[in-house]
């Protein structure tokens, strides 16, 4: 017996502005940011506003992924101390998140949202080191808080090693 499928024409093309628009420089991506990216000059906190971030595009990719290499960075130009990862969105993987020495202020990273999450690192080269989770070379701390909102847990993906670089 034979089926014929049918699949609408937007899905169609989808496929193909997600291999023509990066091509030609329109747009990086389509379905999800996969970037590594350093927050911006403002006193925001929200993790999936591209705004928010050197570029307009968030560091990390959301959802289900089975490797990161993207590192979030942390200056002193950002004038917050609190970033909210809104699970409810989606958990977020990440290669390593990243204190630079100019950073003073601590920072607490946690679940922006009521819905469960994860924040999911798997490691990635910091300053010529491999596998690195979490790195501060600034004065101020960087607290992964397992609750702001809601609970956020921390996994860590690196079956080899999950190095913690502190610097100062």
């Amino acid at each position: 017996m034979n089926t014929l499928q049918i699949v609408p024409w937007y899905s169609y093309l989808h496929q193909i502005l997600k291999i023509i628009l990066p091509a030609i420089g329109l747009i990086g991506k389509i379905d999800a940011q996969n970037v590594s990216a350093t927050w911006g000059a403002n006193g925001n906190s929200a993790w999936y506003t591209g705004g928010n971030w050197s570029g307009a595009l968030y560091a990390g990719t959301p959802g289900a992924a089975t490797s990161n290499s993207n590192v979030a960075t942390f200056t002193n130009t950002f004038t917050a101390t609190t970033v909210g990862i809104n699970m409810g969105t989606a958990s977020l993987n990440l290669g390593a998140l990243v204190v630079d020495n100019t950073r003073v202020s601590p920072i607490s990273v946690g679940n922006s949202s009521g819905t469960a999450g994860s924040l999911r690192l798997y490691g990635t080269v910091v300053s010529g080191v491999s596998n690195v989770i979490l790195s501060n070379s600034g004065t101020g701390t960087l607290t992964l808080q397992a609750a702001q909102n809601g609970i956020m847990g921390v996994s860590l993906e690196n079956g080899a090693n999950n190095i913690i670089s502190i610097e100062s």
